[in-house]
């Protein structure tokens, strides 16, 4: 009996402990390693799907965004569809520094975009779940600032920013959603 009732201890006591692994509400179900430790390493961009529709003056534009990992489509009701290829790198590290790269040639470019700057992370809620993140360091893909972090397992990392705005009768609703790798 008295084994029967260890086992069960030991199988609770694992169950809780691999359950509290878990934050996110798309994270992996079993993770041994903190958003911190899951957090920090290269991420490579590798899908974007982002909506961003502004009424001004009573004039709608609706602007949506994708990328596959190399080609990048922007498409707006006002003013055409736009294409360019290129990449997208970030890697978060400890004491709060995060670097970038990208570089992106607009369709018929003959030269490359190529930039890269160094910036700041920090966890935006001091809560243990750590599901809010502001990523700061210029004006780029990700130049946002504050993101939900939808799913952070290992390998993948999946960043949110929506939001809506109301000014005087003129709206923006926005919803923006970044699919990185690990490298």
């Amino acid at each position: 009996m008295k084994r029967l009732f260890l086992a069960l201890l030991m199988a609770t006591l694992a169950i809780t402990t691999f359950q509290s692994c878990k934050k996110g509400p798309n994270d992996p179900a079993i993770s041994c390693k903190s958003r911190d430790a899951r957090l920090m390493t290269t991420w490579k961009l590798t899908k974007i799907e982002a909506s961003d529709v502004t009424v001004i003056s009573g004039v709608t534009n609706t602007i949506t965004t994708t990328y596959d990992g190399a080609t990048i489509t922007s498409s707006s009701t006002l003013s055409g569809s736009e294409t360019s290829t290129g990449t997208y790198e970030m890697t978060i590290e400890k004491g709060g520094v995060m670097t970038w790269s990208e570089s992106y040639t607009p369709s018929g470019a003959s030269t490359a975009n190529v930039q890269s700057a160094t910036g700041t992370w920090f966890w935006f809620n001091s809560n243990k779940n750590k599901y809010m993140i502001d990523l700061s360091g210029g004006v780029h893909f990700l130049s946002f600032g504050i993101y939900y972090i939808d799913r952070l397992a290992t390998k993948e990392l999946i960043l949110i920013n929506s939001g809506e705005e109301y000014n005087n009768g003129d709206t923006r609703v926005w919803n923006f959603k970044w699919t990185f790798e690990k490298k």
